[in-house]
This record gives C-alpha cells, structure tokens and sequence, in this order.
C-alpha cells in the first residue's frame, strides 16, 4: 500500500532527526595529561546507568584506556545523577582531602592536568595521570 505524502514527510523527517543525533557526538577534549607537551583524546559518552570516559594517545599504554562510573548516589565509584561534567583542573599529586599523601604514579610537571568528573550533587570523581601504569587513576573524597 503506497504511503500518502504526509506519510512520507513524517518518515523523512524522523530519519534525518535519528541521522543528525548520531552524527554529532560531542567534540572530544584535547588535553594533555602527562605533561609531554602533546594532548590526548578525552572522550565523555553518558548513558542512563554509566558513564565512560576514553583517553586515546601515543603515551597512554595500549593507545587507549577507557574508564566507567556507575550512576548510584550509594556508591564510591559512581556520579549521582547525570549530567555530568568533564572539566581540566591543575595537577594536585598530594590532595590536602587525602592528607597530602603523595597518589600513586603521579607526578607534577608544568603543562599536566588532571580531569574532574562532577555532577554538582555529589563529590567529584579526580582524574590524574598515573606514569607508572601510563594511564589515568582517580580518588575521591
């Protein structure tokens, strides 16, 4: 049975809406994590039950690490509610929250920075380079 032109048009537009969704995944950030002076690939996808953020470049091991945080204000490894935020923040290896212990691997040089993961409800989730797994590690309060 032929679809009448309303049909049609409703049918189109609701492609190119699904078409323009996927098409524009958020920009990934350019940051520079440990220091080298060369930026890696931070990439944030937020999904109903996780978040994932993906580091891609030639200093992290195995060219890609991609670390995942629940949604669940009840746990340590997880944001409480989404949206969140992935915002560069300076390199701090003895947090005083910790009690200034030195994190492990961390190492302080100029041009690093550290990422926070906030959702503004909750405590933040500290993301910062750790050299000797050349990859990223996180605390939290």
């Amino acid at each position: 049975m032929p679809y009448s032109k309303p049909t049609r048009l409703l049918t189109l537009a609701v492609m190119l809406s699904i078409t323009a969704c996927a098409s524009h995944a958020p920009e990934p950030l350019r940051v520079d994590l440990d220091g080298d002076g060369a930026p890696e690939s931070i990439r944030l996808v937020q999904e109903t039950t996780q978040v994932r953020i993906t580091v891609e470049g030639k200093a992290v091991a195995e060219g890609a690490q991609t670390l995942s945080f629940g949604v669940d204000p009840a746990r340590q490894d997880a944001v409480c509610a989404l949206p969140v935020t992935l915002t560069p923040a300076a390199t701090d290896c003895a947090p005083e929250a910790l009690g200034a212990g030195t994190l492990p691997g961390c190492v302080v040089k100029p041009m690093a920075r550290s990422l926070t993961l906030s959702d503004g409800q909750c405590d933040a989730i500290h993301l910062y380079w750790n050299h000797d797994t050349r990859g990223l590690a996180w605390w939290r309060m």
